[in-house]
């Protein structure tokens, strides 16, 4: 029986057991190596479901906090589940009038033309039971059927 499995699931035991979450004394290690950290947001919520003052609050705290806590002096933002309904308002101010700019920021949409030059789109991997290659694969497939039916 696993963890999941089990009706006596306990977060905290999980936590303690797996620590699944990098701890402060590896992530200094790791930017000492060349590593470079970002902001996910403050509290991990899918950004289409927060008003666009909620989203800035997510983002610039986030961020506030890693360049205190690790002395990073570039924003990275990486959006937690996805940027899908996120309005061009929030690329705006975020690149351009926040007091804490993003330099970079990631979202994992897949294959696509991306608008904002500083947003990066990755393929999502964590799929289960399908290869790297067919994940991969099937993405092409999706971008060039996009592409001709001119949706992208």
């Amino acid at each position: 029986e696993s963890l999941f499995e089990s009706n006596s699931f306990s977060s905290s035991e999980f936590l303690k057991g797996y620590e699944p979450y990098l701890k402060t004394e590896t992530i200094h290690k790791l930017s000492n190596q060349g590593f470079v950290f970002g902001a996910h947001s403050a509290d991990h919520y899918k950004y289409a479901d927060l008003n666009l003052n909620e989203q800035i609050f997510q983002t610039e705290s986030c961020i506030q906090f890693i360049q205190q806590k690790f002395n990073v002096n570039k924003s990275y933002f990486s959006f937690p589940f996805t940027d899908f309904g996120v309005k061009s308002d929030f690329f705006e101010y975020m690149y351009h009038h926040s007091k804490t700019p993003i330099h970079l920021s990631f979202a994992c949409a897949g294959l696509k033309n991306e608008k904002i030059n500083q947003h990066v789109q990755r393929i999502p991997m964590e799929v289960v039971g399908k290869t790297a290659q067919k994940i991969i694969y099937t993405e092409y497939l999706y971008y060039i059927f996009k592409r001709i039916l001119g949706a992208e």
